[in-house]
């Protein structure tokens, strides 16, 4: 109906608009002398999929009683939704699987990381937003194949890492702050020049490194598409139920008329 597209319109701008101010203002508030690599980290490179993904959601309802529009049963989808689509699966699994990194190994495990309101943007909120767009408003059908996507994401992503140990692109963490300390575990993270001190680091911690690079890229995204998957094939049979629910009263009252 034109309420509800014009609601998704609404919604699809407002997501896409706070995920532009998030990534915007997270830039504005990194380290000057750093900010080279800011999209060097998980978090940014998912917050830029995920605004790429809200975009081209926008835009098709934009555009789609003139351009998009769906085809019929087994006919081939327009290549923008196509799009939309793979961009979705990473958006929405990458999201969730950075959520739980942040979390789970930043915050908990190594700790000593601020909480601010980008903080929750980029690691909670902005998750929310992809969920509600993909499965509430656009109910957006994830297809097993599409695993592929986010796991790709996430192999190079650690790539990149790789990369910058290898040519000892660095992050300016190297300090002589704690020499004269007695916390081994405190020197030894401040010391680390690596984009995920005590996490990450393919020279000193390449056994841990390579743990969390494997379990997130090839047993939890997996995991959790497949998860996303179900949400997405409950809610598109609930919603065709409702549908022919919704044509079969409406003969029923056509009859009884």
């Amino acid at each position: 109906s034109s309420f509800s597209m014009n609601m998704a319109l609404v919604f699809r701008f407002i997501f896409l608009l706070v995920s532009i101010t998030t990534l915007v203002y997270s830039l504005l508030d990194f380290e000057p002398a750093r900010q080279f690599l800011f999209m060097g980290y998980l978090s940014n490179w998912l917050n830029l999929v995920s605004i790429l993904y809200f975009f081209l959601s926008f835009m098709v309802v934009l555009l789609r009683r003139n351009v998009l529009k769906q085809p019929g049963l087994n006919k081939n989808v327009h290549w923008v939704i196509k799009v939309m689509w793979a961009l979705f699966s990473m958006a929405c699994v990458g999201e969730i699987t950075a959520v739980a990194f942040y979390w789970a190994l930043q915050y908990v495990f190594v700790g000593g990381m601020p909480i601010t309101w980008i903080t929750w943007m980029q690691h909670c909120l902005i998750c929310v937003f992809v969920f509600i767009d993909g499965f509430i408003i656009g109910r957006i059908p994830l297809r097993a194949k599409q695993v592929i996507f986010p796991m790709n994401l996430l192999f190079w992503f650690w790539f990149w890492t790789a990369i910058h140990y290898i040519f000892g692109i660095g992050v300016g963490n190297k300090t002589d702050g704690n020499e004269g300390s007695d916390d081994k575990d405190v020197t030894a993270i401040s010391d680390d020049d690596s984009l995920y001190p005590g996490l990450i680091n393919w020279g000193s911690l390449q056994g841990r490194s390579t743990a969390i690079s494997f379990v997130m890229t090839a047993v939890l995204s997996p995991l959790v598409f497949y998860m996303c998957w179900m949400v997405s094939f409950y809610g598109r049979q609930r919603y065709k139920s409702d549908v022919k629910q919704r044509k079969n009263k409406k003969g029923d009252d056509g009859h009884q008329s």
